[in-house]
């Protein structure tokens, strides 16, 4: 198995935050999934999450404003959606 290394913070946060402000498409968006939110131990149906280089940009019920041309979208309705090794509070 090829190891994937992922760009560091400054490298990528431009582009993550142009992407969830919708100015810029990001490269693949998980749609319609129940995303379990281990923070607050809610379960939210019907979101989606928008990754850029690996990184998530945006969760959310509607990240079609995260979407261009060539983003790869992955349907996941009715399937459990746990966002990892996330750092939810990143300053």
């Amino acid at each position: 198995m090829k190891q994937q290394t992922f760009p560091t913070w400054p490298d990528v946060a431009a582009r993550l935050v142009s992407v969830a402000a919708g100015r810029a498409a990001a490269d693949t968006i998980i749609t319609g999934g129940i995303w379990v939110n281990v923070h607050t131990r809610e379960t939210l149906p019907n979101h989606d999450i928008a990754i850029v280089a690996g990184r998530i940009a945006f969760v959310g019920p509607d990240a079609s404003h995260c979407k261009g041309d060539t983003t790869q979208l992955i349907d996941a309705k009715g399937r459990y959606m746990i966002p990892g090794l996330c750092d939810g509070h990143m300053h």
